[in-house]
């Protein structure tokens, strides 16, 4: 799926040209399905039998997968986040065990793929303040914006709320996932979160639901046992090296796949950007009722939060670009 390049040209960055370069070098053909969102069979749909998940564009290839008489279909969304995992954790346990001169070295290395150029040290400094703060407990963090911190506490006391009188089921997974994802210590303690909190399972089940509607099963190499068991014993530095995050992932699939692909330290899909446009809500939309918070801070960040949900204005960067930088390919440093 990708918008019609009538619409939107292509520009530099595009992974529209990722794709290409893929092609040419594996003699793949490509096809490609516009998005056409008039009459949605998606929008029909039961949000209770078949919810929300990640494909909300590939919507379009199912109905062009069953005519083409496609019965399997191949994902990445299925445990990409294990076997090409960034490394979530890494930099709060090297923090907590006193690595610093390994996270100072990381900040630099980091700047360095990501820029091409060697950084200065004030802005090395910078980085590295960065990385420290953020692996810091959030009592610690929420002090640097206490007003902030303050307001995300009420709005998730209200969101709790809400769930507790909607489903108490659903507020008792809110506050487990929550608390989970909060405990982590380490890498592999952030992989086997995602394998256990249902994250991945309400991908995979949101998939089968959708594909079977078009007599389509959907399969995940990346769930396969060898790869997850891979993965999860890997250690911190195939995951974050010499700058580079998913390290162990790309000297993986470097032999297979271009350079750009490979090595490109920017993970941006200017593809999912449609032509700007402005969408006018109907003053007949229904609003859906809930109890109106004393709160005018409260208020405002539930305002802002449901805001997010319609339609926005997007526009395409005209900077973007996609960095390839096989010459930085790390030989894996153990720090």
């Amino acid at each position: 799926w990708t918008p019609d390049e009538r619409e939107v040209p292509r520009f530099p960055g595009d992974e529209r040209g990722l794709l290409d370069d893929v092609s040419a070098q594996l003699g793949l053909p490509m096809w490609n399905v516009y998005g056409d969102e008039s009459g949605d069979w998606f929008e029909l749909r039961d949000p209770d039998r078949y919810p929300q998940s990640t494909h909300a564009r590939e919507r379009f290839v199912l109905p062009r997968a069953q005519a083409d008489g496609v019965r399997v279909m191949m994902s990445g969304w299925g445990g990409d986040e294990l076997a090409s995992f960034n490394g979530r954790g890494v930099t709060g346990w090297l923090v907590r065990h006193g690595r610093w001169p390994t996270v100072w070295r990381q900040s630099a290395e980091r700047l360095h793929v990501s820029t091409g150029a060697r950084p200065s040290t004030a802005r090395t400094a910078r980085a590295f303040a960065g990385r420290v703060w953020s692996a810091l407990p959030e009592r610690v963090t929420d002090l640097r914006d206490r007003e902030s911190a303050r307001l995300m506490r009420r709005w998730e006391a209200d969101l709790l709320t809400r769930l507790e009188a909607f489903s108490p089921l659903a507020a008792e997974s809110y506050r487990a996932r929550r608390d989970l994802f909060g405990g982590v210590r380490n890498h592999h303690e952030y992989q086997l979160a995602l394998l256990t909190s249902t994250h991945m399972q309400h991908r995979t089940s949101g998939w089968y639901q959708t594909g079977r509607l078009f007599g389509v099963e959907y399969r995940y190499p990346l769930l396969d046992v060898g790869v997850v068991e891979a993965a999860l014993r890997l250690p911190w530095w195939a995951f974050l090296s010499t700058g580079w995050n998913r390290t162990a992932f790309r000297l993986a699939v470097e032999p297979w796949v271009p350079a750009s692909v490979a090595w490109n330290p920017a993970k941006y899909e200017p593809a999912n950007f449609w032509p700007p446009q402005r969408v006018e809500v109907p003053r007949s939309t229904p609003v859906p009722e809930r109890a109106a918070p004393t709160d005018a801070r409260v208020r405002e960040a539930l305002d802002l939060v449901e805001s997010m949900r319609r339609p926005v204005q997007r526009r395409i960067s005209d900077t973007a670009r996609v960095q390839v930088r096989p010459e930085l390919a790390p030989s894996v440093d153990v720090g």
